[in-house]
């Protein structure tokens, strides 16, 4: 068969008209390749990595040291929520990464002299197979096994509410009132909440009271606060849920679990805490 001679087509008219054709022309970012080998190095979540490109963006891409950021930009340019950012900022802030400046108006900037940044060899960052993962979402069955581990043992003896069990009953108690007690340092160690250090006498009798109820469900319960900011600090009194309000009583996590902290502000106000 012979061939014949096929002119080129232009690459729009087979690739499409909408594909991405970034131009350095346009816009780009002069970064030192010190930093850029840092960052190759250094370990973020992603959702830190999303609000530290908005930063750089915003100042690097417009030959800034420092921008003042609004969360709204954040928002949109990360599609993340405003509670994500948020918490993301203040992660990055304590890790030295970035510099946030209140002095007259709120400004962001990225901390260029890396060797003040967290030091990630130390014990703040754990490289064993059984760390939780730092998306939002917990590995609970993972933290169960954890619970034998030295340190919730230590955490556990040092609670003098508690007796030595005497029989394989009371052992089953303890064991699954310890489960609750990692459960709930791990939530409140990622949203910046207050953590419970003994299992006291009133927090195991109040505990134990919720257990038997059919709507207590406690992985339920922290899933369904993470969806309402209002419990997260969101709000006029910056008030923030802990454990002992949890299971304080039998209608307070039924109100979280039937997202009566998600309502609008105005409705908010009237929410009894």
């Amino acid at each position: 068969m012979q061939s014949r001679n096929l002119p080129m087509l232009p690459a729009h008219s087979y690739l499409g008209t909408n594909m991405a054709n970034p131009q350095k022309e346009n816009g780009h970012l002069q970064i030192s390749n010190d930093i850029v080998d840092k960052f190759c190095k250094y370990r973020l979540s992603g959702e830190e990595w999303k609000v530290l490109w908005v930063i750089i963006r915003k100042t690097y891409g417009f030959n800034k040291k420092s921008d003042k950021i609004s969360l709204s930009q954040f928002v949109k340019l990360t599609e993340m929520k405003r509670t994500n950012v948020i918490r993301s900022l203040k992660k990055l802030v304590n890790k030295k990464v970035i510099k946030k400046d209140t002095t007259y108006t709120t400004t962001y900037s990225l901390v260029k002299d890396y060797d003040k940044w967290e030091d990630q060899t130390s014990s703040q960052i754990e490289t064993s197979p059984n760390r939780l993962s730092t998306s939002s979402h917990i590995d609970y069955k993972l933290v169960a096994k954890q619970i034998q581990t030295k340190d919730i043992k230590d955490t556990i003896q040092k609670t003098t509410t508690l007796q030595t069990p005497t029989s394989s009953s009371e052992e089953n108690i303890i064991s699954t009132n310890k489960t609750y007690l990692v459960i709930w340092n791990k939530f409140a160690e990622y949203h910046n909440l207050s953590k419970i250090n003994t299992l006291t006498k009133p927090r195991l009798e109040k505990l134990s009271v919720r257990k038997k109820e059919k709507c207590f469900d406690f992985k339920e319960i922290l899933g369904k606060v993470e969806k309402q900011s209002f419990m997260l600090g969101d709000n006029d009194r910056k008030w923030k849920v802990d454990f002992d309000w949890i299971i304080k009583n039998d209608d307070n996590y039924v109100k979280i679990l039937e997202m009566k902290y998600g309502a609008s502000e105005p409705q908010r106000k009237n929410i009894k805490l």
